[in-house]
Formats: structure tokens, C-alpha cells, sequence
């Protein structure tokens, strides 16, 4: 799996292609998709110059309502892009140029939200804004971050030099993970980051792209190093500068063979429902447990199913473990396993030996999971039990054996509520095995849930969005009928 997807600087022939990652990147939109749209999100700039960007920015608030004004229309009639990457490269070197694009900022995602339009925000050049721990220097974050958490999505630009990506120092590449350091100082969560533009850029101009240090074999090895440590770390995706390259910067230029060569994202695959039948027979206990954790991922990045339950479980593999937890539980209610229930995993210091482990995705530190992975991860649980012959009285929190928040202080206050969900999931599978774990009113609360989902997705004009939670809906909907006939 990868999460480098293709950049599109000017439109070639073979751009189709690109229809088979989850996101996509075009430079200068056209009027009308030049791809399929219906599996990937694709993320678009505006046609303005270097100069044009740093006025719009540097005008602040009066800036953004000027560039509303010039571009509203254009971007009006692109209905089909994901979210708009509006500034590249935006100029903050100084406090006086870091308070004016906040104020930029404030104004354009206020505005930007108003029309139904999604934000990229930052689009920050290779290095900036400046970070505590490269430049002793933490002045623009603090500025940025209580605006730019309103935004969708942060986009960043990270480059390799000296021909290597895997070795350029982390001010250049793999900074990110110190801009995260910078908002969890601030308390803030921060946005899901994009890398808009990524590759290799000894900074010397056109002449400085991948393709003047190294050949293709090797730049395709940097590449997949690099996609391995975005993946590790939960990034949404990267944009590789540049397919379709124009005249000014040839030796960047990613071909068709290239991109052909690039390996592919895993597109989310149908989620496992947590019944018997659907767990796979792998995942069936073979040597005796008996105790079950629970705990949160810690994280409110986006859910995007089997690509982040992939991104995960390589995080956990990059950690050196040979074991990690069983199973991962999702916002949307889908169960997926990641380790063989057979065996002992990873995920409690001390208490591993005769432990089982379910992950929910997310934070609950200040919200409890939503109400179908709360009923997905109650009934995943019952049936975990149930198989291994054990009740109610094996679940633990993780924080009730090790020194930790998780699986989050507002999960843990309504834990009684969630043992009793257990336990009454297990009575029904004693009275009548065969029948699904969820009671009607559940799946009903479900079907609902969607429709209101729905609605949102309608109302943002997400009509790719609103396809998917129909199908979800209509699932919920059936299994209710089918249990109402049984």
C-alpha cells in the first residue's frame, strides 16, 4: 500500500490512470474531471502566480474576500473537486507576514465553509513555517493553528536533497511529524495533513528534480521508503511533483511508466460485520485467554477503513513488534481483524500473556465512540467471549493494568454502561445463536444514524458521500428486516 498519489501539473493523455488512487492532485482543474471520479477525492489549486498568491495573503481578511471574488465562480464550476488548495507556498517569514495570512485564513475558510467548499490550508513550502525543534522557533504555530483548525485539511510540502530522500535531514523531509508536535503542544487536534507536493528538489530550479540525480529504479526505491513512513504515521496522502510536467520544470516530470510503477493504494474493501460467521476462521480462538482489553487508537484522524486499518498495523510493525492487537473497530461500525486471536498480541505492559485486544478508532477522551461502533465493538466483544467460553467479567480497560489514559476518560465513564451492552449480547447468543448479535432497536438506531449522515452529505453537496452512506444505510435497514422476519 501506498499513500503517494499522482500530481498533475498539465493534463496528459494517460490521466485516466489515476482514477485508481484515493486522491488525486490537479494543478490547474479544468472546467470538467478529466478522470473517474467515483473512488478518489481529488484536491485542486488555483491558476494564479507566485506574486498573486503573497497579495491575496498579505491583504489578510481583505484578501480572502477579494480572492472569493476573483475565484468564486471558477471553483463554482468545478463541483466535482474534493477540497481546494487555494495559496501554494504563501510567504511567513516574519511575525507581520504570519499575522496577516492568519487573518487571511480566518476570513477564507469562514467563506470557503459558507459556499460548501472544503480547505487546504498552508500548502506550506519545503521547511516552513519555522518549527521549535529545526529553528528554535515556535512564533508562527501558535498564530496558525488556532485558525487553521477550522480547516479540513493541512497541507505541507516536504522534498528530498542530495539525491537521497531517505536521508535528508527531517527539516526538509518527515517534518511533519514536528508540526504535530507543535499543535499537541498547543492543545489543539490538528487537521489531517496532506503533503501537496513531495519528490525530490535540490532547490537550484528546474533542473533540480529527481531526474537529474538519480534513475528511475532508484527513485521509485526513495519513493516507496517514503510512502512507508507516511503510512506509518496515519498521513491522508502525498502528492508526487509532477505528472504532466510543463516546460519549466522537465526533469521532474513523473511518466506514465513511472506512475505505472508506483505501487497501489489498497481501496477500502467491505467491512467484516461482527457476527460469527464473519469471522474468519484464523481469527477463532485456539489456546485458552481470558481477559479482553479495550482501548482507543488515540487519534481523530480520518477514517478511510481498510487503507487506515493497513496504515496501523505497518505503525505497529515499524515499532519492531512481532504482535499487536486483534482487531480494530471503526467509526463507521466496521470490524476488521489484524492479528490472529490464536496467539497472544501486544497491547497492555505486563499483561499480555493470555490477552486479547480490540482497538476502537478514534479519541475519547472527550466523547464517547458513536453509536454504531459502540454497538459494533460491544457485539465484536460478546463474540470474542462467547467463542472463548468467558463473560462479561474478562473485559478491562487498558487503563486499569497500565499507567495510560486509554481507551479515553469519557469512555471510561460510561465503561459500566458499555459492559452492560456486553453482557446482554451475550445472553442473546446464548438463547439463540444463530440470530445476529444486534437487537432490531440497534440496527433501527443505526439505520437512522445514516440518514442523518446523509442528509449532511446532501446538504454539503457530497453526492460521492452521500452513495456511500446510502449503501450503508440500506445495509443497516436489511439486517433489521431480516432479523424481523427470522
Amino acid at each position: 500500500m501506498t499513500t503517494l498519489c499522482a500530481q498533475f501539473q498539465n493534463i496528459p493523455p494517460w490521466v485516466g490512470k489515476a482514477a485508481r488512487y484515493p486522491w488525486t492532485m490537479f494543478v490547474t482543474p479544468p472546467e470538467h474531471a478529466p478522470i473517474d471520479t467515483t473512488n478518489t477525492r481529488c484536491i485542486a489549486r488555483l491558476p494564479m502566480d507566485q506574486q498573486q498568491v503573497d497579495r491575496y495573503a498579505q491583504r489578510g481578511s481583505a484578501g480572502a474576500l477579494a480572492l472569493q471574488a476573483d475565484y468564486g465562480a471558477f471553483m463554482a464550476a468545478r463541483p466535482w473537486v474534493h477540497a481546494w488548495a487555494c495559496l501554494n507556498e504563501p510567504i511567513c517569514g516574519t511575525l507581520e507576514q504570519v499575522r496577516n495570512l492568519a487573518d487571511f485564513y480566518a476570513q477564507h475558510i469562514e467563506l470557503m465553509h459558507y459556499a460548501g467548499r472544503r480547505v487546504v490550508a498552508g500548502n506550506f513550502a519545503n521547511g516552513a513555517p519555522a518549527c521549535r525543534q529545526y529553528d528554535g522557533d515556535n512564533t508562527a504555530w501558535p498564530i496558525f493553528a488556532p485558525v487553521f483548525r477550522l480547516a479540513d485539511y493541512l497541507g505541507l510540502h516536504e522534498y528530498g536533497k542530495g539525491g537521497n530522500i531517505t536521508t535528508t535531514p527531517a527539516w526538509y523531509v518527515l517534518r511533519y511529524r514536528h508540526v504535530r508536535a507543535e499543535w499537541a503542544a498547543l492543545g489543539l487536534p490538528c487537521p489531517p495533513i496532506l503533503i501537496t507536493e513531495c519528490g525530490h528538489d535540490q532547490g537550484g530550479g528546474a533542473n533540480d528534480g529527481w531526474q537529474t540525480w538519480m534513475n528511475q529504479e532508484e527513485y521509485l526505491r526513495q519513493l516507496r521508503w517514503y510512502a512507508d513512513r507516511l503510512a506509518e504515521d496515519g498521513i491522508e496522502a502525498g502528492f508526487v511533483f509532477t505528472a504532466g510536467a510543463n516546460e519549466s520544470w522537465p526533469s521532474f516530470d513523473v511518466s506514465e511508466e513511472l506512475f505505472d510503477l508506483l505501487p497501489e493504494d489498497v481501496l477500502s474493501a467491505p467491512p467484516i460485520i461482527a457476527e460469527s460467521r464473519n469471522i474468519p476462521p484464523a481469527s477463532k480462538t485456539v489456546q485458552p485467554w481470558h481477559t479482553l482489553f479495550i482501548h482507543h487508537t488515540g487519534t481523530d484522524a480520518e477514517w478511510r477503513g481498510k487503507a487506515s486499518v493497513d496504515a496501523t498495523v505497518r505503525y505497529w510493525q515499524g515499532l519492531g513488534w512481532d504482535a499487536w492487537p486483534h482487531w480494530i473497530c471503526g467509526p463507521d461500525g466496521s470490524t476488521w481483524p489484524t492479528f490472529d486471536m490464536g496467539k497472544d498480541g501486544i497491547g497492555v505492559s505486563g499483561h499480555n500473556a493470555g490477552a486479547r485486544h480490540i482497538e476502537c478508532w478514534g479519541c475519547f477522551t472527550n466523547h464517547t465512540p458513536p453509536v454504531q461502533q459502540w454497538d459494533a465493538t460491544a457485539t465484536l466483544a460478546a463474540q470474542l467471549l462467547h467463542d472463548a467460553g468467558l463473560d462479561e467479567k474478562a473485559l478491562r480497560m487498558h487503563r486499569q493494568d497500565e499507567q495510560t489514559e486509554c481507551p479515553g476518560q469519557a469512555f471510561a465513564d460510561e465503561w459500566p454502561w458499555f459492559v452492560d451492552d456486553v453482557g446482554d449480547a451475550l445472553d442473546a447468543m446464548r438463547e439463540n445463536p444463530d440470530r445476529p448479535l444486534s437487537p432490531p432497536p440497534l440496527l433501527l438506531e443505526k439505520a437512522a444514524w445514516w440518514s442523518e449522515e446523509l442528509l449532511r452529505a446532501l446538504e454539503a453537496g457530497d453526492r460521492l458521500r452521500a452513495l456511500e452512506i446510502a449503501k450503508d444505510n440500506a445495509l443497516w435497514l436489511a439486517r433489521a428486516r431480516d432479523v424481523y422476519r427470522g
